[in-house]
């Protein structure tokens, strides 16, 4: 018995609107980085 899996099942659209979010968090900073790495560089 795989609570995990049953979990992903019951809460699959929760869950990718989960990871949908984190990815873009990331993205965002990741472009803040660039984007402070470029203020620094001029």
């Amino acid at each position: 018995f795989n609570f995990h899996l049953v979990q992903l099942k019951v809460q699959s659209r929760k869950f990718f609107h989960f990871k949908y979010v984190i990815f873009h968090r990331e993205n965002n900073a990741m472009q803040q980085e660039k984007l402070n790495e470029w203020l620094h560089i001029t």
